[in-house]
């Protein structure tokens, strides 16, 4: 079977497309099309998925558990960073509110390079570098994006397999 917005191949049992993200059954209902010629599967709770896969029970566990301790110890290790050493922190803090500057400049079109207590920007704009720098940010904006639609397309892969 074909996503009928967008002919990506689906599975014969795809209750979603993962390119264009529609659901079959409602396009097809919004465009007066008829539902015989394709059968959409109920969708699976998240809870649900889960609850049917033993095998994936540790993996849960381990990956709750990672996300529930990270940040209370992030800010524990901050607080003894700032406690212990708080002039390294404050020379690692400038370096990053410097390169704050340098970016504003760099999507600006400057040339700009970020230092100690100081970003040395050039004084005369550069059209090919503000372009060169728009380029690079659609470009990881777009990997991203597509890292996003991949996890997604895994993850609901995932509760299709678990319906089976």
């Amino acid at each position: 079977m074909d996503c009928p917005k967008c002919s990506f191949p689906l599975d014969s049992d795809a209750g979603e497309c993962p390119r264009c993200g529609i659901v079959v059954g409602k396009f097809l209902r919004a465009h007066g099309q008829s539902l015989e010629a394709v059968e959409v599967p109920p969708l699976l709770h998240p809870i649900h998925a889960v609850a049917t896969a033993p095998d994936n029970e540790s993996a849960a566990r381990s990956e709750r558990t990672t996300r529930a301790v990270a940040l209370p110890l992030a800010l524990l290790f901050a607080w003894l960073a700032v406690k212990g050493s708080p002039g390294a922190v404050r020379m690692l803090g400038m370096w990053v509110h410097e390169s704050g500057h340098a970016v504003a400049a760099w999507l600006c079109g400057y040339l700009a390079w970020p230092g100690p207590w100081i970003s040395l920007v050039n004084r005369y704009r550069q059209l090919a570098h503000a372009c060169l720098t728009l380029v690079v940010v659609v470009y990881v904006a777009a990997i991203y994006s597509e890292t996003l639609a991949l996890q997604r397309f895994n993850q609901s892969s995932f509760c299709a397999r678990i319906g089976e």
